[in-house]
């Protein structure tokens, strides 16, 4: 189970001198950082050794072009490498490169090898290929059980979708206060649009009632974080409101 901001914060991001010093670890977060040449150069001969983290990552890098000419078949190759190994989240990868060529029953496969594994962001993707009707028919209470194990498996995503359904009552009775129940849970791990949306139910009094001022102060925390429809409603708050922020 993850933990909130709050006792994340407690915790020492201090890491050992060994694990600094560890290839893959500096391979995989040059690669993160955008330095693909220079990951790529130590992440491909431990991929061809067999190591199934540096598997995935190249397979990232082949499917989206990233150090290298994009090459799906090539991305399918090294993912399936390191799905062999039990990789949860090379499965997800495969199913999200499966769904994106329409291979869809190939897609559900992967996601449900992941799913299996407990991999929180599977649940989400096969959450939206059940509510939109992705390679099969529209099935929303299929939909719902996903987005709920894939929040539990920690997938904000799939809290947002979730939380969207029940405060557009999409396949469900309109339920905007358990939407706001889900946005202060995930706010509560530091997910920025999840902020900013409280915040708005907040302003509007939706789901429970006005305040204010809460809603000022989850409106900067969002945009502290990068919120962009955060950013726009803030300004818009600032014209229309006054006595609940002071710079």
């Amino acid at each position: 189970m993850r933990k909130s901001i709050f006792g994340a914060l407690a915790v020492s991001l201090c890491l050992s001198s060994a694990v600094m010093a560890d290839p893959l670890t500096q391979a995989r977060q040059a690669y993160i950082d955008g330095d693909y040449q220079a990951a790529l150069t130590v992440l491909e001969p431990m991929a061809q050794a067999g190591d199934p983290i540096a598997q995935n990552i190249m397979g990232a890098a082949y499917a989206d072009g990233r150090g290298v000419d994009a090459d799906p078949e090539k991305a399918r190759e090294w993912y399936e490498k390191a799905a062999a190994s039990g990789l949860a989240k090379a499965y997800y990868n495969l199913g999200n490169l499966h769904k994106k060529a329409g291979r869809y029953d190939q897609a559900v496969t992967a996601y449900q090898v992941a799913m299996d594994k407990d991999y929180g962001a599977a649940f989400y993707e096969r959450g939206k290929m059940l509510r939109h009707g992705i390679g099969g028919p529209v099935l929303i209470k299929q939909a719902i059980a996903a987005f709920e194990r894939g929040m539990q498996s920690g997938s904000d995503e799939a809290g947002i979708e979730l939380a969207e359904m029940y405060r557009l009552g999409e396949g469900v009775p309109l339920n905007t206060a358990k939407a706001r129940e889900i946005y202060a849970e995930l706010a509560t791990y530091g997910n920025a649009v999840a902020l900013g949306n409280l915040a708005l139910m907040y302003e509007m009094g939706l789901g429970g009632a006005k305040d204010m001022a809460a809603a000022y102060a989850l409106y900067r925390q969002a945009v502290d974080l990068g919120d962009e429809n955060a950013a726009k409603n803030l300004a818009e708050f600032r014209q229309t409101t006054s006595g609940y922020w002071a710079e």
